[in-house]
């Protein structure tokens, strides 16, 4: 969704300030091109961040989930 958002305003973002070409001339749509391009990577690798980190704490939180089910595991007395 965060790709969805950058592209939208992007988008909306050319379509209020559309003087890049008369600024940067044959070259202005390459570099709108390139600049999309960055931030739609920035996005994807935004979004990669969070899925590993949520991948490591679901694995953290399974992990203590088993530790706690195992009797054999050694640990705290319970009757203690």
């Amino acid at each position: 969704t965060l790709w969805l958002g950058v592209s939208l305003l992007f988008g909306l973002y050319l379509s209020h300030f559309d003087r890049y070409e008369t600024t940067y001339g044959t070259l202005g749509g390459a570099i709108i091109f390139l600049t999309w391009l960055w931030l739609s990577n920035m996005a994807l690798l935004f979004g990669a961040e969070i899925n590993d980190v949520l991948a490591d704490f679901r694995k953290d939180r399974d992990a203590a989930a088993a530790k706690l089910a195992d009797p054999n595991e050694p640990g705290v007395d319970p009757e203690t």
